[in-house]
Formats: C-alpha cells, sequence, structure tokens
C-alpha cells in the first residue's frame, strides 16, 4: 500500500488498504509449514463498482494457532479469494481473551494497527463500532503507552497510541507485541462496508523512521523465524486453485521453480520494495523509455505508472481507448504484457488485463484496464501490484534488503 496523498480521480490507486471475511480452520503442518486460511474480500459497496472510474484495490486474510513453533519453520498464511482477484487479508489473534482481527496483508506499508476502543471517525459521522476493537475493556494485557501513532494512506489518515498485547498467529505466540490502535480513522476504515478491522504492513522502516518496529523485524529479534523474509503467493479467483499463501521467515520451495530465481537488490531509499524495471513488451512491442522501477506490493490490486508510460502501453493494444481520464481494453483482448527483471521476463496473461465493463449492459465489449494512471507522478516509479504479482512467486529479505523473484512451480 503506497503511503500518500492523492486526488481520487479515474483510479483510487493508492486505495492500498482492503478487506476481508475470514473462516477459522485448523492449521496443517505439512513438511515444517504451518497452512492457515486466509481470506480475501471486496470492502466497498456494489454502487461504487458500477463507477467507470472508480478502481480500487483490496486484502485477505489468515486464521490459527499452533503450538511450540520452531524458528526453522515456515509460518504459511494460506490465502483464498472472494472478488476478482482484489486483495488479500488475514486474521490475528490478538488480547485475553484472545480474538480474531482481521487485517489487510500488505508488502507496500510498514506498519501494524488495528481498531482501538473508543475509536471515531474523523469526519465526525460515527464510531468504528463495526469493527473489532482492542482496549483496556476487551483485554487484560493491554497496555497502552500514551505515545502517538498517525499515518496517512491514499485512502486517508489514522491516528492513535502506539500500544501492546499478547499476538497469536500462523504458530507465532508473541506475549508483548508492540503495534499501534487507531482511535480516529477516516471515514473510508470506519465503514461497515470496510470489512477488516487494521492493516498488517510487511515493508520495511528504517531506524528512526517509526518508535516501534515493523512486525518482522521483531519476529526476527526476538528467535520466533530464523530469517527476516516474507514470502508471497498470489492466487487467481479463475484457477479454482485454493493455493494462495504469505509465508513468513523462508521461501516455499512447493510454489516456485528454483532454476529460475533470480535475486536483486531493492533500490528503494524508504519502506517500499522496489527493484530495476529493465523492460516493458505489449504485444511484442518493446516500450521505449528511460530508467524504470517497480515496487512490488501486494496491496495494490492494479498496476499504475507515469501518465506517458500507460499511454504508450495502451496505444499497443489493438481496441484499447482513453475515457474520463482512465483506459479501457477490449474485454476478451489477447494482447500480452511481459515485465523483465534480472534479464528475466515474466509475462501478464492477457485474461489478467481487462477489469470491469465500462457498460455492464456490454460485458463483451471494452472493460477498464487493470494498468492505470499513477495520478500526479512525474518520476518513473511504477507500483506493481496484483496484476503482476499473481503471475510469480516473490520474496523480500529484510536483512539482506533484497528481493527475489520466480516463476511459479
Amino acid at each position: 500500500m503506497y503511503i500518500a496523498s492523492v486526488p481520487q480521480a479515474a483510479f483510487l490507486a493508492f486505495l492500498w488498504l482492503q478487506s476481508l471475511e475470514s473462516t477459522w480452520a485448523t492449521p496443517a503442518r505439512t513438511q515444517g509449514f504451518l497452512a492457515i486460511p486466509l481470506t480475501k474480500t471486496y470492502n466497498l459497496p456494489s454502487s461504487q463498482l458500477d463507477e467507470p472510474n472508480a478502481l480500487f484495490a483490496n486484502g485477505g486474510e489468515l486464521a490459527g494457532t499452533i503450538q511450540s513453533p520452531t524458528a526453522d519453520a515456515i509460518h504459511s498464511l494460506g490465502l483464498d479469494i472472494e472478488g476478482d482477484d482484489y486483495g488479500y487479508v488475514a486474521s490475528m489473534l490478538i488480547g485475553t481473551p484472545p480474538r480474531p482481527f482481521r487485517l489487510l496483508v500488505d508488502s507496500g506499508s510498514s506498519y501494524l494497527w488495528v481498531g482501538g476502543e473508543g475509536c471515531v471517525m474523523g469526519d465526525g459521522s460515527g464510531d468504528c463500532s463495526n469493527h473489532t476493537l482492542i482496549g483496556p475493556q476487551s483485554s487484560s494485557t493491554f497496555k497502552d503507552t500514551g505515545a502517538p501513532f498517525f499515518v496517512k494512506y491514499g485512502s486517508g489518515p489514522v491516528a492513535g497510541h502506539i500500544v501492546s498485547d499478547h499476538v497469536n498467529f500462523a504458530g507465532i505466540d508473541v506475549k508483548d507485541l508492540t503495534f499501534a490502535v487507531a482511535l480516529k480513522e477516516s471515514r473510508h476504515y470506519g465503514l461497515k462496508s470496510t470489512l477488516y478491522d487494521g492493516i498488517l504492513g510487511l515493508a520495511r522502516l528504517l531506524p528512526g523512521q517509526s518508535s516501534f518496529p515493523p512486525l518482522i523485524d521483531t519476529l526476527y529479534e526476538q528467535g520466533f523465524i530464523k530469517d527476516p523474509i516474507v514470502s508471497y503467493k498470489i492466487p487467481r479467483r479463475a484457477d479454482h486453485l485454493d493455493d494462495g499463501e504469505v509465508a513468513i521467515g523462508a521461501m516455499n520451495p512447493a510454489k516456485y521453480k528454483a532454476a529460475t530465481v533470480i535475486t536483486l537488490p531493492n533500490i528503494g531509499t524508504q519502506r517500499f520494495w522496489e527493484v530495476s524495471l529493465q523492460r516493458v513488451v505489449v504485444n511484442g512491442l518493446r516500450m521505449t523509455w528511460g530508467t524504470r522501477s517497480a515496487v512490488l506490493d501486494s496491496g495494490s490490486t492494479f498496476i499504475l505508472g507515469p501518465r506517458k508510460d500507460i499511454a504508450k502501453v495502451h496505444t499497443a493494444i489493438p481496441g484499447a481507448q482513453y475515457q474520463n481520464g482512465t483506459w479501457a481494453v477490449p474485454c476478451h483482448t489477447d494482447v500480452i504484457i511481459s515485465f523483465t527483471f534480472g534479464d528475466r521476463t515474466f509475462p501478464i496473461p492477457a485474461r489478467d488485463l481487462p477489469f470491469k465493463p465500462v457498460d455492464k449492459n456490454d460485458p463483451d465489449g471494452l472493460c477498464l484496464s487493470r494498468i492505470g494512471e499513477l495520478q500526479g507522478s512525474t518520476d518513473s516509479r511504477w507500483i506493481v501490484g496484483d496484476v503482476f504479482l499473481k503471475n510469480i512467486y516473490f520474496s523480500t529479505h529484510l536483512g539482506k534488503n533484497e528481493i527475489s523473484i520466480a516463476e511459479l512451480a
């Protein structure tokens, strides 16, 4: 999830904070892996989906516990899907007694936060009681430091306090984890239609950027995981495979082709997992432009880039049209787009490009493109979300500040 303030125009692109609906299940231990179901859900009213220019990103979910895990284990959060491949959410048990909290799994932001007791919406339109909240009334182990917390996403700010409490997820049990609670949320997060209770940020933070560390730093420093690694296998609803996963502590060799792994330096200077984007090819035509980079963001449904780049991409797609600030492509396009990283090329199948029909009465006509303009962007950075990520396996290593990408198994 890209943390920035942008206009809500054609692509409400920076809403890299979205949703879930969770089903609890018993985790399975297989070859050292802990598999825990996670649910993905769209979190906005269907009326907003009918707007041709309203594009959003979303979330999924995890659940379950397992006793006495080792640091060598891969703590695996299984991913399931609702909606048309929008986003992914997880569930953690927090507090005493433990209660499940639904969290957006987001490689593009760094903080873990949930709603706090007494939370209200910043516009004064109501409280956050549609969501699970944490505080001294619901948890006997809750501790409020009183230190302020504030973060601003594209969909609005969140403000509250830094706290600690008992947290259990994916076979990991932390007695006194530091995280944040939101006491004032922008309206987007407080709405009943927002089906998650907080954000699980899995990006990094540099020293001095925060008064509490990201989750992965804590798990590694306290010996819960052997290596500060998070790995992603993003599923596709149309495949009906239920094979999505976020693995904490390692890469899962069952999910990727070992011979295809490339490991690249993270060139991001801030929180993002960012790599050099060598080449983009559309319908066999190589795009010509200067240096470009790609932020790999599981919290973004779409691919977003500078206006000129996105226009050039769509110009190479037969039948593509620009309408009201948004690109549309034929709903049955056969164009394949490929990205090259580290001299290895990874294609995006044609079926992943169309999003939603511009005219719901004409499903065979034009569909909104899942590749859109990054509003206000004048630099060379692309935001590469689930449109691309569900076609690869990718992994981030906090200690080495590296990103690995591979073909799916």
